[in-house]
Order: C-alpha cells, then sequence, then structure tokens
C-alpha cells in the first residue's frame, strides 16, 4: 500500500494532536509530546522539504488547525528560517498582539540554545 502523501500525514498528526490536548481539558501540555515528536520525524523522513516547511507555514496561516505549542516544540528541534519568516509577516506591523506570544516563543525556539521552559516536557528536561 502506497505511502500517504506528506500533507496528509501531517494533517492526520495534527488533528490527533488538538484532540488529545481537547481530551486533556487543556490543562497537560505533556499528553502533546507523542505528536510533535512525530512532526519532528516525519519531518526527518522526508528530508526537510519544502512541502514539510509548508505545513508548519500553514499553521501559521490558519490553514492547518495544531495546539498552540505545536510550533514551539518542534522548532526547538527542526529550526526552519521558513517558519519564522512566515511568522514575521503573520505578526505584521504594527504587530498584531493576539500573535505576539506565539512569534516570541517561535524566535525563542529556533535562536535560543538554552529552553527555558523545557521542563514542561517530558522528552526535554
Amino acid at each position: 500500500m502506497p505511502e500517504k502523501p506528506i500533507r496528509q500525514r501531517f494533517t492526520a498528526i495534527c488533528e490527533e494532536a488538538v484532540q488529545a490536548d481537547k481530551d486533556a481539558g487543556y490543562l497537560n501540555c505533556r499528553v502533546l509530546e507523542p505528536y510533535f515528536r512525530k512532526l519532528i520525524e516525519l519531518a526527518d523522513q522526508c528530508g526537510h522539504t519544502g512541502e514539510i516547511k509548508d505545513c508548519f507555514c500553514d499553521i501559521i496561516r490558519d490553514e492547518i488547525e495544531a495546539p498552540q505549542e505545536t510550533l514551539s516544540y518542534c522548532m526547538r528541534a527542526l529550526r526552519y528560517g521558513d517558519v519564522l519568516e512566515e511568522s514575521k509577516i503573520r505578526l505584521g506591523s504594527p504587530p498584531d498582539p493576539r500573535w505576539m506570544n506565539i512569534h516570541s516563543d517561535i524566535v525563542h525556539a529556533i535562536e535560543d540554545d538554552d529552553w527555558k521552559d523545557s521542563e514542561m516536557w517530558l522528552l526535554q528536561s
């Protein structure tokens, strides 16, 4: 049986993460970590192509629904400049206050070596 396209697999993982987050009452980000690890593994498997980067950018564009922590967690490992650039576009000028914290988390994930929130995660602490 042929493997599903990257975008379809990516979206399915995100949908599972959204449901897990909802089931946990949006109170336990650690339940999301296995899904985020799957997204990172998918990126590794597909060779970090433009297609996988576009999927992460589509979260920023609200074209793919995913938990809020998805980008900051995954970009800690992947550090895609394309995602940071898309986030800057979404932030806008003047900055959209609703996007400022998420953008800040993405910046820190990509640019910082020390992860201040790593204790929130099982595999990162």
